[in-house]
Order: C-alpha cells, then sequence, then structure tokens
C-alpha cells in the first residue's frame, strides 16, 4: 500500500502512521468514532481522547476513550503537540461537515493518515489518500486508487484498477468491480454491485442493495424499479 496526501501528489509513506507523543485525538465524538476508535485500538495506537462540540466532557465514546474538550479547543492542542487527529464524524449523513473538518485539519498542517483496520486487505500497489478510513474486512485490489477523505466500510470490496475519488463512501458490504470510477462525494449504499468499468457521477447516490449496471451522471440518484435500477436527475 502506497500513502500520499493529495490525490495529483506522488506516495510520501509505506504503511505508516505518524505518531503523537500525546497519542491520538479524534474530532468529533458520534457513532462513527466508535469505528475509528476500533481501528486505533486494533493498530495499538495510544489515544489521547475525543473532542466535541455537543457531547459534553467525560462522556465515554468507547471502552476507555472520553471526551477531553471541546472541538474549539483543537488549535490550542495542535499548538500544544498533538499532531495526530482522526475524523470521528462518517459520511452518510453529515460527508459535507466531514468535508469542512478535513479541511481545517489540512489548514492546520495536519491532515490525517489513512487509517487501515488489521484485518482489512489493501494490496501493495492500492493507492489512499490522506484521511481515509478502511474499516474492519474491507479489500482495496491491485492498482487501485482511493482518494483523500474517504470511508471505506466493513466488508467493502474495491477490486482491482478502481478509482475512487475524494469524499466517497462505500458502505458496507458494497462491490466495485474492476476500472470502476467512482467521482468526488459519491455514496454507494449497503450491498451495492457496480459492474465493470462505470463510471459514478461527482455527488450522487447509489441507493441500499442496487445491482447497478450503467453509468451515472454528476448530480444523480441510482433507486430500485422492481428488479432493476433507476437513475434520476437530484437537480
Amino acid at each position: 500500500m502506497t500513502i500520499s496526501i493529495e490525490n495529483n501528489q506522488p506516495a510520501r509513506e509505506t504503511n505508516t502512521t505518524r505518531a503523537s507523543k500525546q497519542g491520538a485525538v479524534v474530532l468529533c465524538a458520534g457513532r462513527h468514532a466508535a469505528e475509528v476508535l476500533d481501528v486505533l485500538m486494533a493498530q495499538g495506537e495510544p489515544v489521547h481522547g475525543c473532542l466535541d462540540a455537543a457531547i459534553p466532557i467525560g462522556n465515554e465514546v468507547y471502552p476507555g476513550v472520553s471526551v477531553v474538550g471541546r472541538d474549539d479547543a483543537l488549535e490550542d492542542m495542535v499548538a500544544d503537540g498533538f499532531e495526530t487527529v482522526y475524523l470521528g464524524i462518517g459520511g452518510l449523513e453529515n460527508l459535507e461537515v466531514r468535508i469542512r473538518l478535513f479541511q481545517r485539519l489540512k489548514d492546520l498542517g495536519i491532515p490525517p493518515p489513512p487509517l487501515v483496520h488489521p484485518s482489512a486487505h489493501v494490496a501493495p500497489t492500492a493507492e489512499l489518500g490522506a484521511g481515509t478510513t478502511v474499516l474492519a474486512r474491507a479489500s482495496i485490489g491491485p492498482l487501485s486508487r482511493v482518494g483523500c477523505n474517504c470511508v471505506i466500510t466493513q466488508n467493502a470490496t474495491i477490486t482491482h484498477h478502481c478509482k475512487v475519488e475524494d469524499h466517497v463512501v462505500v458502505a458496507p458490504g458494497a462491490v466495485l468491480a474492476a476500472g470502476v470510477h467512482v467521482k468526488r462525494k459519491a455514496v454507494i449504499g449497503v450491498g451495492v454491485t457496480v459492474f465493470r468499468d462505470l463510471v459514478i457521477g461527482e455527488n450522487s447516490t447509489i441507493v441500499n442493495g442496487i445491482d447497478l449496471m450503467q453509468d451515472v451522471p454528476n448530480d444523480s440518484i441510482a433507486k430500485h424499479r422492481g428488479a432493476s435500477a433507476v437513475v434520476r436527475s437530484l437537480v
């Protein structure tokens, strides 16, 4: 696996994350934070705690990990030497918020390193962008490229020669066949199967359980119609 900060920049690390002297910080302490913490614990990475604007300080987010401050404490913590911050907000319902927080971390000079659960498989020739999270038992095949700030969830499969652009969510059990191109800010629903070499447009959504056999334009949604799928514009 190679790791790059931006889709169009060369890889800078191999299968490593930057260590922070005080432990990692998770920004936002909602339900997705538990997924992120599950990966960190499986990796054995020290965790300092979570920051959140709404959840009270002291609330336990994950066994042994609590909210330690509000999100507006982030800049001061970075100045104090906290260098590794992960996003604890998912993308299925909060994608624009996740993108905004990712940009905030980039502006602070600490874009999150990719985070990969030990049970996931990422081919040595695959590439992951900064801030991308790969959850348990997901698989990313050879010569595939996943951009920045993506969420590849449990049991999702991205096969060989796929291109997944920035800020994409691939939900549990979805399968992208060979050569699929998923553009920015698309959401691939639970259990979706995407036929080989298709293109899924920017800001589009593929509803749960669809077997997709056609390209999807930008700003569209693919829904069920009987046993097949129908694509409709969102604009």
